[in-house]
């Protein structure tokens, strides 16, 4: 077995790739190791690198008696053995479906972890500019050297056959079934009979989309969270069709991400947003009701719960009008009360206060 290993960042992929994504650094070939944890510093507080804490630095020692340093989201003990195997889905080959900030997210994500990724969108325009934001983002961390190498593993089109070869292609448009529909129609035409189709859905039902293709065993749910690139966690929704290997490949690319994949039953909301958006309509309804102002209540969750962030800045990142979609598809999935989303919000909507992208929300921006 053999990985590639960038000494300076300690890092290490289990595919060839020619030089690291994060420093540029040409990558060392050695043969796999064994390694077994001789130390373990639990870190608590978060950094620009590390924004999600408690993470772990380990201190491994290999069979010949070398050691080394590695960052892990997951607790480990001294004693533990990580066995170092080659990914086995090594070259996956993944196609992003839109260009709002979630496919921006995952095309990065995919990107750093060596994956070749395809995007496509209806206007050439919007790849224009979609391409510009992903390189910027690549300086801040490479070297002109690295963001061009890394570039050319982005590949753009607006044409949905250039996806037929992809081992998954992932949905990011907008949050109404209508239009994930028609998407997955058109990839039902163009994409070969082996390819995941995952829908990035934050609340509808992975089963509405399996109907539209003849093999709806390669339909998933497969739900990142906003910011991509910082939040680990990914829900792997298999719906009622869903074959355990599109579950066990899925998982496998959410993973070779950086991911935390989790695996859960096709049940409107699934686990996070079931439980988060009737918390933010809370937040929304007292400021309706003017129990507090915007600031105050934000300061209260974010001490009081320790939250990174407060419900009515987080509605103005998701935007104002997704969470209104959402609510509203949660409450005609559960047919239950507590998804009729507040007043307000609505009101919101119709005035074009979307939060962040309209640079007006709960706040200015």
């Amino acid at each position: 077995m053999t990985m590639w290993t960038c000494i300076p960042c300690k890092r290490f992929w289990h595919y060839p790739l020619k030089r690291c994504a994060y420093c540029g650094k040409d990558l060392a070939e050695e043969s796999a190791k064994t390694l077994t944890v001789i130390g373990v510093t639990e870190v608590l507080v978060p950094s620009v690198e590390h924004p999600d804490v408690p993470y772990f630095v380990l201190l491994l020692e290999d069979e010949k008696g070398f050691r080394h340093l590695r960052k892990s989201m997951d607790p480990q003990k001294v004693g533990d053995v990580l066995d170092v195997k080659p990914a086995t889905n090594a070259f996956a080959r993944i196609g992003i479906i839109g260009t709002g900030a979630m496919a921006s997210g995952i095309a990065m994500s995919c990107l750093k972890a060596g994956m070749p990724v395809i995007v496509k969108s209806r206007k050439q325009e919007t790849l224009n500019r979609f391409q510009e934001n992903i390189a910027l983002k690549l300086k801040k961390n490479l070297s002109e050297e690295a963001v061009n190498e890394t570039l050319t593993r982005l590949e753009l089109t607006t044409d949905y056959a250039k996806l037929k070869n992809c081992d998954i292609v992932i949905e990011n448009v907008i949050e109404k079934l209508d239009a994930k529909q028609d998407v997955f129609e058109a990839l039902e035409k163009h994409c070969g009979p082996n390819t995941i189709l995952a829908t990035n859905t934050s609340s509808l039902l992975v089963s509405s989309l399996a109907p539209l293709v003849k093999k709806p065993e390669r339909v998933i749910g497969l739900h990142f969270f906003n910011p991509v690139e910082k939040m680990r966690l990914a829900e792997v929704i298999a719906g009622e069709n869903t074959s355990m290997e599109t579950v066990r490949k899925t998982r496998e690319i959410a993973e070779a991400m950086g991911k935390t994949a989790v695996q859960v039953k096709d049940a409107p909301g699934f686990i996070v947003n079931r439980v988060l958006f009737p918390f933010l309509n809370e937040a929304v309804l007292l400021l309706e009701n003017e129990t507090a102002n915007a600031e105050d209540i934000d300061a209260a969750v974010k001490m009081g719960l320790n939250h990174p962030m407060g419900p009515l800045a987080l509605i103005d990142l998701i935007g104002v009008d997704v969470f209104v979609e959402i609510m509203d598809n949660l409450k005609e999935e559960t047919k239950e009360q507590k998804f009729e989303v507040a007043s307000l919000a609505r009101k919101m909507v119709k005035e074009g206060k979307l939060g962040r992208k309209t640079r007006q929300g709960f706040y200015a921006y």
